[in-house]
């Protein structure tokens, strides 16, 4: 009998071989949060699945040098990780705003990637979602 965290990510990639086989091959995964699993391609670039939503994001190649996220990466990531932890959670986005004591303009902002939250409202927001801050803000597996 298969370990049951071994079947839904089996599951996992044989769906994204199908409905995505323009990728090409992958070279490594590596699961990430819940129903969401990192791919690195043959080509260097990265991709997230997100198996609930059927929903992919890409990254591009990174210089292996590098030690740090590019700020437009960092914003598209955090946009996504947010986006996805305010519809798990059932709010709207006006809701989740309000219960943090920001704007929803300004969650807005951080979901088209043109504004970056300040240390307190990350803060603010792990709490009242109940994660690790750096679920919400340390993205090195895309390094």
């Amino acid at each position: 009998m298969e370990d049951r965290d071994t079947l839904p990510r089996v599951n996992a990639r044989r769906k994204f071989e199908t409905y995505f086989p323009h990728f090409g091959e992958i070279l490594s995964e590596r699961r990430i949060g819940p129903s969401e699993t990192l791919y690195t391609l043959k080509d260097g670039r990265k991709v997230i699945y997100d198996e609930v939503d059927d929903v992919i994001t890409v990254y591009q190649k990174h210089d292996k040098d590098m030690d740090i996220l590019p700020e437009e990466d960092w914003k598209k990531e955090f946009a996504r990780i947010l986006k996805r932890t305010i519809h798990l959670s059932g709010m709207t986005q006006g809701e989740f705003a309000d219960r943090i004591g920001i704007s929803q303009s300004t969650i807005s902002k951080y979901m088209r990637r043109q504004s970056i939250p300040s240390a307190y409202v990350l803060k603010t927001m792990a709490r009242f979602l109940k994660l690790d801050l750096d679920y919400l803000c340390n993205f090195d597996y895309l390094l």
